[in-house]
């Protein structure tokens, strides 16, 4: 094939994914279905149904997609999140993602290690407990990046979209670090409990420093240059800086996007001028970021799908999928008893709903390539069974909420105390400009 032949072929591929990303995301808008199903569904269309894209050349780029997408995803989220609501809904929000967290964590321990100890299972590769527990901490939370985005396309209620939005966030931070502590207990064997707190704890309040720091540097420079590409980069040293020095980079990017829209709460930190700046600036910059993060999630989204072996002549892959499916069915169960507590703690009600929120997505995704990157003797499994997981707790969402707000839609007004609705005008109704 001639090369002006390979390229005019690259540029008609890269075109038909921007495409299906436009797709997915009116899909999202508009029937709530989140964009990670249909992408994912793409990328499976794409490589090991067709073959039309070679799946050998996309899987190296897995960890820097991933940290990209974080960055992006981690940035969004927090750039339009209210401090006040935040702190608000967190103490309940935490209460549910521990619950739901360790509950996930126990499920897969036991069906992985324990189980296969009392039964003989056909099929399931032997897994040491750490691994079960890595296993379990990589799928053990929902997903921020799917829930935010589907309470916020659906019109989900405030409060009720914030704690769903809240517990996520947390619950994507609990994987991630959660999954650190497990791989360093894993590779330093004789770690004393002492220095597992201590890792945790020193996650977290680096990430809290370095994000707050460079949310001041952002600022400054939103207030003299409005440059996307120079904020882009900086976010991107935040990340990189802070994962070197011991921190959570996805955490520090959560802070420094909140902190950086919430200035005007903070006006010790910052000149009123400069506030002033950001906030009159802040629309732009919402609405280039969620523009940016759309991309790198649909090509993210996109290789995970290219990478999920759906060969059903081959048993190992069937029995992964298989895997993946009663998983994604057994977290919904667990997650049950934990969103029916804190929903009456809370006073949030609505504990069917929050229940169904439980759909694993981006940072499950980016995790599961951790095992292959390391070596480990059952990472195909690890990353087949976990796209698997991603996939039908999607599906599960996407048609449970319907199912559990059926009966409440029947009897509550679209807009609550008979309001009629109203044109938004306040910048701060409107977190990204739209």
């Amino acid at each position: 094939m001639a090369e002006g032949d390979i390229v005019a072929q690259s540029l008609i591929i890269f075109a038909l994914v921007l495409g299906s990303g436009y797709i997915a995301s009116r899909l999202m808008a508009n029937k709530g279905i989140p964009e990670s199903i249909f992408m994912i569904s793409a990328g499976v269309i794409l490589g090991p149904v067709t073959g039309f894209l070679d799946t050998t050349d996309f899987t190296p780029l897995a960890p820097y997609l991933g940290g990209m997408a974080l960055i992006a995803i981690m940035f969004d989220s927090g750039f339009g999140t209210d401090i006040e609501e935040l702190l608000g809904q967190s103490k309940h929000a935490f209460i549910l993602a521990i619950l739901s967290f360790f509950s996930g964590v126990a499920l897969l321990v036991f069906i992985l290690y324990i189980l296969p100890i009392l039964i003989v299972i056909p099929g399931l590769p032997v897994f040491t407990l750490k691994e079960a527990v890595l296993y379990g901490t990589i799928v053990g939370g929902s997903s921020g990046a799917v829930v935010a985005s589907v309470a916020k396309s659906i019109g989900m209620k405030k409060n009720l979209s914030m704690f769903l939005t809240v517990e996520s966030i947390l619950t994507d931070a609990l994987c991630i670090i959660g999954t650190l502590t497990v791989l360093m207990w894993i590779t330093i064997p004789d770690l004393a409990p002492i220095q597992v707190a201590r890792f945790i704890g020193m996650k977290f309040i680096v990430s809290l420093l370095t994000g707050s720091f460079f949310a001041l540097v952002l600022a400054h420079l939103i207030h003299r240059r409005q440059q996307y590409t120079a904020i882009l980069t900086l976010l991107i040293l935040l990340y990189g800086i802070t994962e070197i020095v011991e921190g959570n980079g996805a955490i520090a990017i959560f802070v420094c996007a909140v902190v950086l829209g919430n200035l005007d709460r903070l006006p010790i930190l910052l000149r009123e001028d400069i506030i002033a700046s950001v906030n009159f600036k802040k629309e732009n910059i919402g609405g280039f970021h969620s523009e940016l993060s759309f991309l790198i999630k649909v090509f993210f989204y996109l290789e995970v799908g290219l990478i999920f072996n759906v060969n059903i002549s081959d048993p190992k892959m069937m029995q992964a999928m298989l895997f993946g499916l009663i998983i994604a069915i057994l977290l919904l169960v667990v997650r049950f008893p934990a969103a029916a507590f804190v929903s009456r703690m809370s006073g949030v009600g609505e504990s069917k709903v929050i229940s169904v929120f439980y759909a694993r997505g981006l940072a499950a995704a980016v995790l599961a390539f951790l095992p292959t990157q390391l070596g480990f003797s059952n990472s195909d499994f690890y990353l087949q069974s976990i796209a698997a997981i991603i996939v039908f707790s999607n599906v599960i969402l996407t048609i449970g909420y319907p199912l559990t707000t059926s009966g409440i839609r029947r009897h509550k007004p679209k807009y609550e105390d008979k309001e009629e609705p109203k044109t938004i005008k306040d910048e701060e109704e409107r977190p990204y400009g739209f």
